[in-house]
Protein backbone atom coordinates (compact mmCIF):
# COMPACT_ATOMS: atom_id res chain seq x y z
CA UNK A 1 0.00 0.00 0.00
CA UNK A 2 1.70 3.09 -1.25
CA UNK A 3 -0.27 6.45 0.18
CA UNK A 4 -0.59 9.07 -3.09
CA UNK A 5 -1.74 11.77 -0.60
CA UNK A 6 1.76 12.14 1.03
CA UNK A 7 4.22 14.75 0.25
CA UNK A 8 4.56 18.60 -0.81
CA UNK A 9 6.28 20.79 -3.18
CA UNK A 10 9.14 22.96 -1.48
CA UNK A 11 10.27 25.95 -3.24
CA UNK A 12 14.12 27.00 -2.42
CA UNK A 13 15.01 30.61 -2.89
CA UNK A 14 18.82 31.36 -2.94
CA UNK A 15 19.67 34.10 -0.33
CA UNK A 16 23.04 35.77 -0.05
CA UNK A 17 24.41 36.45 2.98
CA UNK A 18 23.43 40.22 2.88
CA UNK A 19 20.14 39.79 1.67
CA UNK A 20 19.91 37.69 5.20
CA UNK A 21 21.64 40.77 7.10
CA UNK A 22 18.97 42.89 6.01
CA UNK A 23 16.10 41.45 6.27
CA UNK A 24 17.23 40.03 9.63
CA UNK A 25 18.05 43.45 10.50
CA UNK A 26 14.70 44.63 9.27
CA UNK A 27 12.52 42.25 11.07
CA UNK A 28 14.74 43.69 14.23
CA UNK A 29 14.03 47.00 13.56
CA UNK A 30 9.97 46.69 12.64
CA UNK A 31 10.08 44.42 16.12
CA UNK A 32 11.69 47.37 18.06
CA UNK A 33 10.08 50.30 16.33
CA UNK A 34 6.57 48.89 17.58
CA UNK A 35 7.61 47.82 20.70
CA UNK A 36 8.59 51.35 21.48
CA UNK A 37 5.57 52.93 19.99
CA UNK A 38 3.43 50.61 21.97
CA UNK A 39 5.77 52.07 25.18
CA UNK A 40 4.93 55.57 24.80
CA UNK A 41 1.39 55.04 23.55
CA UNK A 42 0.77 53.15 26.96
CA UNK A 43 2.38 55.91 28.51
CA UNK A 44 0.45 58.55 27.07
CA UNK A 45 -2.66 56.87 27.32
CA UNK A 46 -2.05 56.32 31.50
CA UNK A 47 -0.98 60.15 31.68
CA UNK A 48 -4.37 61.17 30.14
CA UNK A 49 -6.31 58.78 31.68
CA UNK A 50 -4.86 60.06 35.16
CA UNK A 51 -5.86 62.97 34.33
CA UNK A 52 -9.23 62.12 33.49
CA UNK A 53 -10.12 60.19 36.88
CA UNK A 54 -8.74 63.25 38.74
CA UNK A 55 -10.30 66.27 40.43
CA UNK A 56 -7.30 68.57 40.51
CA UNK A 57 -4.16 68.53 38.87
CA UNK A 58 -0.72 68.90 40.43
CA UNK A 59 1.69 70.63 38.61
CA UNK A 60 3.63 67.75 37.31
CA UNK A 61 -0.13 66.54 36.50
CA UNK A 62 -0.20 69.12 34.37
CA UNK A 63 3.00 69.27 32.82
CA UNK A 64 2.41 65.57 32.35
CA UNK A 65 -1.46 65.68 30.91
CA UNK A 66 -0.99 69.21 28.49
CA UNK A 67 2.50 68.60 27.57
CA UNK A 68 4.29 65.53 28.35
CA UNK A 69 1.34 63.06 27.04
CA UNK A 70 1.30 64.71 23.67
CA UNK A 71 5.15 64.49 23.00
CA UNK A 72 4.64 60.58 24.18
CA UNK A 73 2.09 60.51 20.99
CA UNK A 74 3.81 61.99 18.50
CA UNK A 75 6.31 59.89 19.34
CA UNK A 76 4.73 57.06 19.18
CA UNK A 77 3.19 57.71 15.87
CA UNK A 78 6.84 58.86 14.71
CA UNK A 79 8.13 55.23 15.84
CA UNK A 80 4.64 53.34 14.48
CA UNK A 81 5.58 55.30 10.59
CA UNK A 82 9.28 54.27 10.98
CA UNK A 83 7.99 50.53 11.81
CA UNK A 84 5.48 51.06 8.56
CA UNK A 85 8.43 51.92 6.56
CA UNK A 86 10.69 48.95 7.73
CA UNK A 87 7.81 46.84 7.52
CA UNK A 88 7.44 47.69 3.62
CA UNK A 89 11.53 47.54 2.84
CA UNK A 90 11.19 44.02 4.47
CA UNK A 91 8.50 43.16 1.93
CA UNK A 92 10.21 44.61 -1.26
CA UNK A 93 13.13 42.77 -0.72
CA UNK A 94 11.66 39.68 -0.43
CA UNK A 95 9.65 40.66 -3.74
CA UNK A 96 12.55 41.41 -5.21
CA UNK A 97 14.33 38.04 -4.11
CA UNK A 98 11.31 36.27 -5.26
CA UNK A 99 11.30 37.99 -9.09
CA UNK A 100 15.09 37.43 -9.65
CA UNK A 101 14.91 33.50 -8.81
CA UNK A 102 13.96 30.80 -10.49
CA UNK A 103 12.79 28.52 -7.64
CA UNK A 104 13.59 25.13 -7.88
CA UNK A 105 10.56 22.64 -7.17
CA UNK A 106 10.96 19.28 -5.66
CA UNK A 107 8.78 16.43 -4.62
CA UNK A 108 9.50 14.81 -1.60
CA UNK A 109 9.01 11.03 -2.31
CA UNK A 110 6.17 9.69 -0.29
CA UNK A 111 7.10 6.39 1.94
CA UNK A 112 4.87 3.33 2.63
CA UNK A 113 2.71 3.21 6.10
CA UNK A 114 2.40 -0.06 6.07
CA UNK A 115 5.43 -2.94 4.85
CA UNK A 116 5.08 -4.70 1.75
CA UNK A 117 3.92 -8.28 2.74
CA UNK A 118 7.15 -10.50 2.51
CA UNK A 119 7.09 -12.58 -0.96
Amino acid sequence: MRPIYMGRVVNTYPVSDFEMERISSLNAQVTTRCSVATLLLGLAANFLSNSIFSTSLTPAGVLATYYIAPLLLAGAGGYGIAAFIAWRNRASEWKKIKAESSPVQSMAASRPLIAPPPN
